[in-house]
């Protein structure tokens, strides 16, 4: 079974960028749902009956990856069944983000994004079990602090 690792992040964000541009951090990540999934009271088989709606990749639990440019955040949605394939990706330009709240623990940094009334959580975790990542530690510290400058510009 195949694993999330450096080298699907660094591709699959890389197809997401503006010739010329490029990141400032990227990190895996976990989205977390920031309202109650129906389909989730019925456990596995409400999973799979869900998979069939349509999803943003931030209104039930998805694993990915994020990268973080000059200008904007830039989200990978992995498939759940295959992580090999991208399910979603969001892109939220700065000036979009009307508040932004972040927070580096020592086991996983979260950050909530608020564009308009939407809102967009995600975590990311600092050790993952199996996964192949060199810095993971170093990457979701280096995401949250280049998110972090938002939150003291008049940008946020």
């Amino acid at each position: 079974m195949k694993k999330v690792n450096d080298a699907d992040k660094n591709a699959m964000l890389g197809a997401l960028l503006i010739e010329g541009q490029q990141y400032n951090a990227t990190a895996f990540m976990n989205t977390i749902p920031t309202s109650i999934d129906f389909f989730s009271f019925f456990g596995a088989i409400g999973a799979v009956i869900g998979s069939f709606f349509p999803d943003d990749g931030f209104s039930r639990r998805h694993n990915g990856y994020v990268g973080v440019t000059n200008d904007s955040i830039n989200f990978v949605i992995l498939n759940n069944f295959d992580i090999s394939k991208v399910a979603n990706t969001v892109k939220i330009n700065f000036s979009d983000i009307t508040n932004i709240k972040v927070n580096d623990k020592k086991t996983y940094a979260s950050i909530n994004i608020w564009v308009g009334k939407k809102k967009y959580f995600v975590q990311l975790p600092k050790k993952i079990l199996g996964a192949k990542f060199e810095n993971q530690a170093e990457c979701a510290s280096a995401v949250a602090a280049a998110l972090s400058r938002l939150t003291n510009s008049s940008a946020a």
